[in-house]
């Protein structure tokens, strides 16, 4: 079966009033462990907010950790575009990937030099998502001075 084909099966899943987190977990991790660096975009599109929804929020929570599973380069390489696809629906999602992304000396100066050669699109929706991250936590604004440095 294909990517896409599992990545549709896991929206699927999320939708479904008898959602089971431990079949999303399972489902999730052999598509990563299958695919390795070359996540797709569209994994990405699984990002949703789900306030006060424990089944669901650990579901993010084990996507956020399988997307990280990604090191240097093809990590940065992925989330920079991928940061727009999670915006449209888990917009808190969006700040908290910037959050540890900041938060890590080694993805900041990745991420500035990934956002360098990025598209205009992806530019924007990362400074929009820093500059809300400020405007909420201004402790974050030292840290992300590389970054939105890279943007202007």
């Amino acid at each position: 079966m294909s990517n896409l084909r599992k990545i549709n099966q896991l929206k699927e899943m999320l939708k479904s009033d008898d959602f089971d987190i431990h079949s999303f977990d399972s489902e999730l991790s052999s598509i990563i462990a299958a695919i390795g660096d070359d996540i797709p975009l569209e994994l990405f599109t699984l990002f949703k907010n789900y306030p006060g929804d424990d089944k669901y929020e650990r579901a993010m929570w084990t996507l956020l950790h399988g997307i990280e599973s990604l090191r240097g380069n093809a990590y940065t390489q992925k989330i920079v575009p991928g940061l727009k696809l999670v915006a449209k629906n888990g917009s808190e999602w969006a700040e908290l990937i910037a959050i540890r992304n900041l938060n890590s000396e080694e993805y900041r100066g990745l991420l500035a030099v990934s956002l360098k050669t990025a598209t205009q699109e992806d530019r924007a929706i990362w400074k929009s998502t820093i500059q809300s991250l400020i405007s909420n936590e201004p402790d974050f604004e030292n840290k992300a001075k590389s970054v939105l440095s890279s943007l202007n």
